[in-house]
């Protein structure tokens, strides 16, 4: 057994964050999915107004069900549901908007991708 000193230095913004209960972190995240939000309604919007393309993917989810063995009417119930189309045009927004994001190595074409 053996007794060792040690001397830690705690910025005090640091130990106001934990005190908190993280509650900087958790507004910034707030504002960060707010701007998420904001920025995939447009792409939200075009995928509604694109009704031949949400129609092909609605008949893509229904293939994708079939294949599960579910039978045509409990595909059509979960297919009919508000809750699932709204889920299904998120995620089509943001495929679509990630889509549209350059990556590092398509803004610098010198970039090896990592961090220098």
């Amino acid at each position: 057994d053996k007794k060792t000193k040690l001397k830690v230095y705690v910025d005090g913004a640091a130990l106001r964050e934990v005190v908190s209960g993280f509650e900087g972190t958790r507004g910034a995240l707030t504002e960060l999915a707010k701007a998420v939000d904001n920025a995939l309604n447009p792409v939200r919007i075009a995928i509604i107004e694109d009704q031949q393309g949400l129609q092909a993917n609605l008949e893509n989810q229904a293939a994708l069900l079939k294949q599960q063995g579910l039978s045509n009417r409990e595909i059509n119930s979960i297919l009919n549901t508000p809750e699932f189309q709204s889920i299904l045009v998120d995620f089509m927004a943001a495929e679509d908007f990630a889509s549209q994001v350059p990556t590092n190595s398509e803004q610098d074409p010198d970039s090896s991708g990592g961090v220098n």
